[in-house]
């Protein structure tokens, strides 16, 4: 994990004399409310007291409404745009009715075609599921397996798109009319239709599938889906295992790691290092209680950008929308101080 580094009283931050070391990543000086009495421990917890890893400065939010949230994402930042792409919360065995996981939206069963949770859970970090459809369709119907994304892409760019799939087909009857079909859903003008379809036949072994695609220029897009359904054709007998997994839209043509999201406070990838920080969801502050003068102040996101800088009288720890640390003490820093801050942070990017 990074930022858990405490050093050595030889090491040269030692010397600083820091009012305030604040440091998302050391959890247990965190607490969801000012008095310090619920420990802040999991992503989207709000964050009201942050007791110092070094001086004695705390930074202490009494009002609940005001409050950053404690999270987590990969060295480098979040790629993924899903809302969600983890299948947690959803129940094992047959589905009665459809769910949607907070983003993530899966059909249950129609006349005639029953729908049964077989498997879900992580591969190698990489959420997946696995879904039997089973029965003869009374009427032609759409089994549906989507994912929202929850931050804007602007008409004209370029995405990639990425899923793993795999098909069992136990009676042989998918074809042209019985596929699985992935592709773009956009809503432009509240008006939602897919683009770039992509449909599966016949069996396949379990692996990556990944496309760039091009928003519509000049469209008003409201809304970005990575649409996905099985059909079944009226009369048609099927026992189809469809898994699926590692769903990710992000931007530009080439697909990245698979990053997994459990909401917008959660994001991890397999063999990355995960950055803990402050998310201001909006009007959110941590104020200080520091004795008025002039300080040098330093901080750092989780994509490693440092800034070092001064303030007059600080009062508010929470410098910058997502904050994964920071530093303040009486009076600038040195330029070689400001060498020291910039190596010790390094870390959040290399």
């Amino acid at each position: 994990m990074l930022g858990l580094f405490p050093w050595p009283a030889a090491h040269p931050l030692a010397l600083l004399d820091l009012a305030a070391w604040l440091d998302p990543a050391d959890l247990p000086n965190l607490s969801q409310n000012g008095a310090g009495t619920v420990p802040a421990q999991a992503p989207g917890d709000p964050v009201g007291l942050v007791r110092p890893r070094a001086g004695t400065a705390v930074a202490r939010q009494d009002i609940a409404l005001s409050r950053p949230s404690l999270a987590r994402w990969p060295r480098g930042g979040r790629r993924n745009l899903l809302r969600r792409n983890r299948f947690d919360h959803l129940p094992i065995g047959p589905l009665a009715a459809g769910v949607d996981l907070n983003g993530l939206s899966l059909s249950g069963p129609a006349a005639g075609i029953a729908v049964t949770v077989e498997a879900r859970g992580e591969e190698d970090g990489i959420p997946f599921a696995q879904l039997r459809y089973q029965g003869t369709a009374a009427a032609t119907a759409f089994f549906n397996f989507a994912a929202a994304a929850s931050l804007g892409v602007a008409p004209g760019a370029v995405i990639a798109r990425s899923y793993h799939l795999g098909i069992t087909d136990r009676l042989g009857t998918l074809g042209p009319l019985n596929r699985v079909t992935f592709g773009i859903g956009a809503t432009v003008d509240g008006v939602t239709g897919p683009g770039d379809l992509q449909s599966y036949t016949a069996p396949r072994a379990y692996e990556r599938i990944a496309k760039p695609f091009a928003i519509p220029a000049g469209a008003t897009l409201n809304a970005l889906t990575l649409l996905a359904y099985l059909r079944v054709e009226a009369g048609q007998a099927v026992d189809v295992s469809v898994k699926i997994g590692g769903y990710q839209i992000e931007p530009g043509a080439a697909a990245t790691p698979v990053q997994s999201v459990a909401s917008v406070y959660d994001v991890v990838e397999p063999a990355c290092p995960a950055l803990w920080h402050l998310s201001d969801d909006g009007g959110d502050s941590l104020p200080l209680d520091l004795p008025p003068g002039l300080y040098g102040l330093a901080f750092v996101d989780p994509l490693g950008a440092v800034t070092v800088t001064t303030a007059t009288d600080p009062a508010n720890a929470l410098v910058a929308d997502r904050l994964a640390g920071l530093m303040l003490r009486r009076g600038a820093f040195t330029a070689a101080e400001e060498a020291l801050i910039r190596a010790f942070w390094s870390e959040y990017t290399e």
